[in-house]
């Protein structure tokens, strides 16, 4: 699958957020790839009824987000709930994508502050309502 894509946004988790980052960048016209393990089959209709393309598996391999082909994807958004994950999916995802404009889904505020000096990537807290501002600013322009 992602052979054939170019300039699409791969999203690592389809939980509440993701399903809400997803709906956001479908209705921009953005082509979205969503990693996740799809545990729920809702939400791989879900996934599906938005529009949305999906690799089953695991955002913090490598692997699945090869799949979902990073490597030529406009940014990166990682939004499970598991801090870990979604920090080794964002080194993946510079690693293989060193230019793409990289999200993800943080809880520990000093972690945060780290992660967006050091990596230079967006972190999106968890306490927020709305994932527009940091989603907005790591998609560019059109």
């Amino acid at each position: 699958m992602g052979e054939t894509l170019s300039g699409h946004v791969v999203l690592g988790g389809f939980g509440t957020l993701g399903q809400q980052v997803a709906v956001l960048l479908r209705e921009r016209g953005l082509e979205v790839v969503v990693v996740d393990t799809l545990d729920d089959p809702d939400d791989k209709t879900r996934a599906e009824e938005l529009g949305c393309r999906y690799v089953q598996g695991d955002i913090s391999r490598a692997h699945y987000l090869q799949r979902a082909g990073i490597a030529r994807a406009r940014c990166a958004i990682l939004t499970t709930g598991n801090e870990q994950a979604n920090l080794e999916a964002a080194i993946t995802a510079r690693r293989l994508n060193p230019t793409a404009p990289v999200v993800l889904r943080l809880f520990d505020e000093t972690l945060v502050r780290h992660v967006e000096s050091i990596f230079s990537v967006h972190a999106l807290r968890s306490r927020l309502k709305t994932p527009t501002p940091p989603v907005s600013a790591a998609l560019p322009s059109a």
